[in-house]
């Protein structure tokens, strides 16, 4: 594939008409562009685009297939990404002193002025579909829609009685004295609108420069399946497994959840399977199906993780997710019941197979990790390395790292050569494995990641670089 790819495309990006696409581009852009465009459908663009790139490099090379006249079209409508836009610097703030400025890039329910202050804030979240919101003293309130951050300007700046109240018209009692007397709290909130939908939030509410302040992240009650998240299609036979643990990592806000959850549902859709789920807060709520499913939540349904994760031993599941590999405890009990008979997904924060490995057995004394290594190469499945790069247009992509558990992954763990696993993967290819920056590459060929983007995010930047056969001169520097 990295072959085919520096041949066909080499002077495309090399002679710098990359660059020049989307200087053109930059110039179209504006905030309202971003607003208009979440109604594109990226799915029915990414086939169409796969089958044009796929017939042009069949006939004239990659080189070619930006002169397709419907492609050419449909890139004029999307801008080249300068910089790693975590955070886009808000648009001029005219009128603050009134609270009335329109947003070109939040929308407002009709009724937004009529709602109590507690609706405003939750409304706004939900009417944009945003993954998490910032109530901050002295500031707007801030919503990240996607990989952006806006600010809401139809609030005033928020006082820091303002963010009081809308945290304590939300706490619990409970809440209320960790708050006051531990500075934080976490906990889960569900609004029932008046038209009876049910909206659930995760908030971690804390203090910072002395001024009360939280995020909220929106867990969504719609559960993808995993043809509409565009994973590799071995993902769903993998989660048919009857036993073994199933891993996935990266750090926070990657959709290790919305991929759990996704071969979750896979299960529940199409075997008969006894399910427990032991979350902190409980983020899908399952509809049950063909299976049974138990969702349990820390502090609500049980009082540790530990202890829910010993009583589930003898409510004889077949499955269990186990929201978060966290501490010694919770590595513990995921090999135990794995080596009991039952399939365990868990996620874990690593960058790699190698790290996740590595994070697991250093987590024992150095008497232990000999046995640890002989448990976890016979406990473990798959472990599944996840992470968001940003699409060309507006949207995420996710790109995966698979390794599978063969007899070679088996042999490294017990012999401590887990540093060797780059090459197995590239080995067995065969088996359904592949690498991070190898995902990132082919997402390159169909137009879904920029060049510059796979080249920030790539694991090996010069490797990535090497076989697009770009330099910096061609990344805008």
């Amino acid at each position: 594939m990295e072959e085919n790819f520096q041949n066909n495309g080499q002077n495309f990006w090399q002679n710098g008409q990359w660059w020049n696409v989307f200087q053109d581009l930059q110039n179209q852009w504006s905030t309202q562009f971003m607003k208009n465009s979440w109604s594109i459908q990226d799915e029915n663009f990414s086939e169409n685009n796969q089958e044009n790139l796929q017939n042009n490099e069949a006939e004239n090379g990659f080189s070619e297939s930006v002169q397709d006249e419907n492609l050419w079209n449909e890139l004029k409508s999307f801008k080249k990404e300068e910089q790693d836009p975590e955070i886009i610097a808000p648009p001029a703030q005219k009128n603050i002193e009134e609270g009335q400025v329109v947003d070109d890039n939040i929308k407002y329910p009709s009724n937004f002025d009529e709602l109590d202050l507690k609706w405003k804030f939750l409304s706004i979240m939900v009417e944009n579909e945003a993954s998490d919101i910032y109530p901050v003293p002295w500031y707007f309130l801030w919503v990240k829609i996607e990989w952006w951050i806006f600010p809401a300007k139809r609030l005033w700046k928020l006082t820091k009685e303002i963010v009081k109240e809308f945290l304590f018209s939300i706490f619990t009692e409970k809440n209320k004295k960790e708050f006051e007397e531990e500075l934080e709290t976490d906990f889960a909130y569900e609004w029932e609108r008046e038209d009876w939908e049910h909206f659930r939030f995760r908030v971690n509410a804390f203090h910072q420069a002395k001024n009360p302040s939280a995020t909220f992240r929106y867990l969504r009650s719609d559960i993808k399946s995993l043809e509409s998240l565009w994973v590799p299609a071995i993902l769903k036979d993998l989660s048919e497994r009857n036993s073994w643990i199933v891993l996935l990592c990266w750090v926070t806000w990657s959709w290790k959840s919305t991929t759990i959850a996704a071969m979750i549902d896979n299960i529940n859709e199409n075997f008969s399977k006894h399910i427990i789920s032991i979350e902190d807060p409980v983020e899908y709520t399952f509809e049950k199906k063909k299976s049974w499913i138990e969702q349990r939540e820390v502090w609500t349904d049980t009082i540790s993780f530990q202890k829910a994760m010993k009583s589930a031993l003898r409510q004889n599941p077949n499955v269990l997710f186990l929201w978060e590999m966290r501490d010694l405890e919770s590595i513990k009990s995921a090999i135990t019941i794995a080596e009991s008979g039952h399939l365990v997904f868990s996620t874990i924060h690593a960058r790699n197979s190698m790290q996740c490995i590595n994070k697991i057995i250093d987590s024992f004394s150095a008497a232990q990790q000999n046995q640890v290594r002989l448990q976890l190469s016979e406990a473990l499945a798959w472990i599944i390395t996840q992470k968001l790069i940003p699409k060309i247009w507006w949207g995420l992509q996710v790109v995966m790292e698979i390794m599978v558990n063969n007899y070679a992954v088996w042999n490294l763990i017990r012999e401590n050569q887990v540093h060797q696993l780059e090459s197995i993967i590239q080995t067995w290819k065969q088996e359904g494995m592949q690498l991070l920056d190898e995902d990132i590459l082919k997402n390159v060929q169909l137009w879904n990641i920029s060049p510059e983007n796979a080249i920030k995010h790539s694991n090996d930047p010069d490797w990535m670089r090497n076989v697009l056969g770009m330099n910096e001169s061609y990344l805008g520097n």
